[in-house]
């Protein structure tokens, strides 16, 4: 049930494109595994592949991906963010740092500050943030909604990831819709879980 429950969620944030490039091509990636080192979700600077975790049966270790599904990848950043997009899910933070009550829009999707969890010297330093693509277009991407998500034509995926100003995104994961209450946004943050120190968006500049 776990791996329908992944697979489910993986294929509606990031549908099938064709035309990516193998895993082991790229040697600059990030690995994230779930909880039970099943599936596996490796981020390039260009692609993204999921699928089946097999450390036994791997020639690379910690990036095999058996059956799993690939899609285009790219970074959005700009003079006021830095940014990483992954078909229609956005990952983003403010250059100058995170507040405590951080809100913004970035590559066209709303995000905010759930939960700052380490403040210092004026910056939240980790954080549990909030991507909630209001509005979904085609082709894949997003854009804010005056109304807000609820009275949307067609809203996207809100995914939840926490931040770590010295290891990027440590761990993120897929909700329906918007949670109300931090525990389960906290929980949906935990669905696949940095292999490793350097996460989405530990090197842009």
């Amino acid at each position: 049930m776990l791996k329908l429950i992944i697979a489910i969620a993986v294929a509606t944030l990031w549908p099938v494109s064709g035309g990516v490039s193998a895993p082991h091509e790229h040697s600059n990636s990030a690995i994230y595994l779930d909880a039970a080192r099943i599936t596996v979700v490796r981020v390039t600077p260009r692609s993204v592949f999921s699928g089946e975790f097999d450390p036994d049966n791997s020639d690379e270790q910690y990036s095999r991906v058996d059956n799993g599904i690939g899609v285009t990848s790219e970074g959005c950043s700009d003079r006021n963010f830095l940014c990483f997009r992954m078909s229609n899910v956005v990952f983003a933070v403010p250059r100058p740092g995170l507040s405590s009550r951080s809100d913004y829009i970035s590559a066209g999707t709303h995000l905010r500050i759930r939960k700052c969890y380490r403040y210092s010297l004026g910056k939240c330093r980790v954080a549990l943030i909030e991507s909630n693509c209001e509005w979904l277009k085609e082709p894949p991407g997003c854009k804010p909604f005056a109304k807000g998500r609820s009275a949307s034509p067609r809203s996207g995926p809100v995914v939840y990831f926490f931040y770590n100003s010295s290891y990027g995104v440590t761990a993120f994961g897929y909700s329906g819709d918007i949670v109300p209450e931090t525990a389960e946004a906290e929980s949906a943050s935990r669905t696949f879980v940095l292999l490793g120190n350097r996460g989405i968006l530990a090197d842009l500049h």
